[in-house]
C-alpha cells in the first residue's frame, strides 16, 4: 500500500522483460503510480517486456498459480508491455485478479491478457493512450464500466491462428470505447 500518486514506483530504465511489480498468492497493491519510465516510450503493435503489473502463474505446466489479488487506485503509466499483464494462469477462478479504480496511460497493452489466463474482473479502470486498450485472449474475464480513449486499438480479442479453444468468453458491460487512434484507429478488433 501506497499513499497514492505521491507514492511512485520507477522501474529502471535499462531492465528488459521485467515488472515493477510481480504479484504472488492473496496480495493487495493500491494507492500507488508505477512508471516505466519518466519519457513516454514509443509504442508500437509489437509490445515490450516491460510491465507495470504482472500476475504470471504457470498452469500450463500443471503447477499452481498466484492467487486472489486486488490492485486498487493506482496510476500506471509509460510501460511497453502491459500496464496490467495477466498470463499463464489458468482456469480456475481462485487464479484470478481484482482491478478497481485504475488508471493506466501510455503502455504497449494497458491490460495485457493472454491464452489460459481466465477469470479476471476490472472495474472502473480507464485506459488512454496505449496502443492496445486490451488485448483479452483469456477466457471469463469481466470489464464493467472501463473506459478504453485514444488507444490505437481499444479492445482486441485474438484468436485468428486458433491459440486456444478456450478464447475470449466473458462480458464487456457498460464500457466505451473513443476516440481510437486519433479517430483513425479501430475500437473492438476481433481476429
Amino acid at each position: 500500500s501506497g499513499m497514492g500518486l505521491s507514492t511512485r514506483l520507477i522501474l529502471l530504465e535499462k531492465a528488459e522483460d521485467v515488472s515493477a511489480i510481480s504479484l504472488s498468492s492473496c496480495c493487495t497493491v493500491r494507492d500507488l503510480q508505477l512508471l516505466g519510465s519518466l519519457e513516454e516510450p514509443e509504442l508500437s503493435e509489437k509490445t515490450g517486456g516491460r510491465h507495470g503489473i504482472l500476475f504470471k502463474g504457470n498452469a500450463s505446466k500443471q503447477a499452481g498459480s498466484p492467487e486472489l489479488c486486488q490492485v486498487e487506485n493506482c496510476l500506471i503509466r509509460n510501460f511497453t508491455g502491459g500496464g496490467i499483464t495477466c498470463t499463464d494462469t489458468g482456469y480456475a477462478i481462485r487464479a484470478s485478479m481484482n482491478v478497481t479504480d485504475c488508471t493506466i496511460l501510455n503502455c504497449g497493452a494497458g491490460i495485457n491478457i493472454s491464452y489460459f489466463s481466465e477469470y479476471h474482473q476490472f472495474s472502473g479502470v480507464g485506459v488512454q493512450n496505449c496502443y492496445y486498450g486490451c488485448v483479452n485472449n483469456g477466457g471469463n474475464n469481466m470489464f464493467t464500466n472501463c473506459s478504453f480513449s485514444g488507444n490505437s486499438i481499444g479492445f482486441l480479442i485474438d484468436n485468428s491462428r486458433g491459440q486456444s479453444r478456450n478464447n475470449s468468453h466473458g462480458a464487456a458491460v457498460g464500457c466505451t470505447f473513443n476516440h481510437s487512434g486519433n479517430n483513425e484507429g479501430v475500437g473492438i478488433r476481433i481476429l
